[in-house]
C-alpha cells in the first residue's frame, strides 16, 4: 500500500538534480489522501484571503507612497522587483539586503523607474 504524499516528502528534500535518484516509480505508488483532496477543493471554490493592507495601485495618486522591502538574495530576483505592482506604484522604494553571515555577499542595485542600471556585488 502506498503512503500518501511520500513522493512529495522525498522530492522536497532533493537539493540538486545530481542528488535525485528515482527507481521503480509507478503511478499506483503516488497517492493523495482524501482529506487533502477535500481541502484543495474547498480552497479552489470557497477559500479567499482578504488583504490586510491596500495595494499601492489602489491608493490615490495624490498620496506619496513609500515602500520598504527587507530582502535576502535580492540579486537573484531583480525581475520580481521590476514586475511587482506595489513596487512599480511606489514613489519611493527602499530596499535593504539582510545578511546573516560575514561570508554573505552585499549587492548594490542602482534603479531608475523600472530599470535596474547596475548590480554591484561585494563580499
Amino acid at each position: 500500500m502506498a503512503i500518501p504524499h511520500i513522493h512529495y516528502e522525498g522530492l522536497s528534500r532533493v537539493t540538486t538534480l545530481e542528488g535525485l535518484y528515482v527507481t521503480d516509480l509507478t503511478e499506483n505508488k503516488i497517492t493523495v489522501s482524501s482529506d487533502v483532496k477535500a481541502e484543495m477543493q474547498r480552497l479552489r471554490t470557497q477559500g479567499t484571503l482578504d488583504l490586510s493592507i491596500s495595494p499601492f495601485y489602489k491608493i490615490s495618486k495624490s498620496l506619496f507612497k513609500i515602500c520598504f522591502l527587507n530582502a535576502r538574495s535580492l540579486y537573484k530576483h531583480p525581475e520580481d522587483v521590476r514586475q511587482d505592482y506595489n513596487f512599480k506604484n511606489a514613489d519611493l522604494l527602499i530596499v535593504a539586503e539582510t545578511s546573516f553571515s560575514s561570508l554573505d555577499s552585499y549587492v548594490c542595485m542602482v534603479w531608475t523607474d523600472s530599470l535596474c542600471l547596475e548590480m554591484i556585488t561585494t563580499i
